[in-house]
């Protein structure tokens, strides 16, 4: 299922057919990452001392809500958030911080 996804960018239909079929659902939903990076930037130092620290996350996600019955989409969204937090800690932004506030935005078009 997911070669030919890989290749061609869409399910076949008689494949979303079987999956509705066996799990009794007409929908089903897709996530794809479409990019992530984060990193860190030093913001205030003395005499080599760092004191503020920006970490800071970039991610872009596609979700996808495909009908089994005729294998099209049914609904799509392209989500991108940058992420920036000032901090004492040296450290990164998880990714699932990053996804959670994604994924709710992307939820909240849905209402």
């Amino acid at each position: 299922m997911y070669i030919d996804y890989r290749d061609t960018g869409l399910f076949k239909k008689d494949m979303l057919k079987k999956v509705g079929d066996l799990t009794g659902v007409k929908y089903v939903a897709q996530i794809k990452l479409a990019g992530f990076s984060q990193g860190n930037r030093d913001r205030f130092q003395v005499f080599g001392l760092r004191l503020i620290e920006t970490r800071k996350a970039d991610l872009r996600m596609v979700f996808q809500i495909w009908n089994t019955n005729d294998g099209t989409i049914a609904w799509e969204i392209a989500e991108e958030l940058s992420y920036a937090q000032d901090t004492v800690f040296s450290g990164s932004i998880a990714l699932r911080t990053v996804l959670e506030d994604v994924l709710e935005n992307a939820i909240s078009h849905l209402e």
